[in-house]
């Protein structure tokens, strides 16, 4: 009895968005690895004296200030952050295997992903992008203070609108991609590709097996 023919074929959009998976989810561990770092980095210039090599210095604790849970919320998005990333490379092998785990956890990336970026952006909106303003005044004053004879350079920090095109950016980004991968994920027939897997796979064993659906009969094992 030919059995080749029962594995159902991966869908070509489930194979594009399980290399997806792996681009965004890299690229996610690279930005929350400069975010932690670049964190680091202006905690550390802020509690330094002022000079123009250093116009950080005070930064976060007028960031402290104005915005409530400032360095909590940070840490908190570069670990989640990280966290999702490392969910979607796992989910995007789990998808060329057509594995019903690797749907479900896609599903929830996505989800997440868009609860968060939506409060996040505007957390940054509401709260960051209004202190940013009050430090890049206080750090142009401070360098007019030490270059009394120099005109002052334009403050490109002072203008919110700007300011606020960056979260809304980046969330936009993220999220993009998140409706995307639920778009992807919920059309009928790649629904129906990893049920028919998960019922193949039931009926053969109990267990999901490894994907098969690429050989096609012309490859598969008969019995007779």
């Amino acid at each position: 009895m030919e059995t080749g023919n029962m594995n159902p074929r991966r869908p070509p959009a489930v194979f594009v968005m399980a290399i997806l998976n792996f681009v965004f989810g890299g690229l996610g561990l690279v930005c929350m690895t400069c975010t932690g770092i670049g964190t680091g980095f202006l905690t550390y210039m802020s509690e330094q004296p002022f000079g123009l090599a250093n116009p950080y210095s005070g930064m976060m604790e007028i960031m402290k200030r104005e915005a409530p849970g400032y360095v909590p919320m940070i840490w908190a998005h570069v670990v989640l952050e990280t966290a999702l990333a490392v969910v979607l490379i796992v989910s995007g092998t789990g998808l060329l295997g057509m594995r019903r785990w690797a749907w479900w956890s896609s599903v929830g990336y996505a989800l997440v992903t868009i609860a968060w970026q939506i409060a996040y952006a505007l957390y940054t909106i509401a709260y960051v992008v209004p202190a940013m303003r009050l430090w890049s005044k206080h750090m142009m004053t401070e360098l007019q203070k030490q270059n009394p004879n120099s005109p002052a350079p334009p403050n490109f920090g002072d203008n919110p609108v700007l300011n606020s095109l960056g979260p809304i950016l980046g969330a936009g980004f993220w999220i993009a991609y998140a409706v995307a991968l639920l778009i992807v994920l919920f059309l009928p027939h790649v629904s129906a590709a990893f049920k028919a897997q998960r019922a193949l796979a039931t009926s053969a064993g109990g267990t999901e097996e490894t994907w098969q659906g690429e050989r096609g009969p012309e490859a598969s094992n008969s019995n007779e």
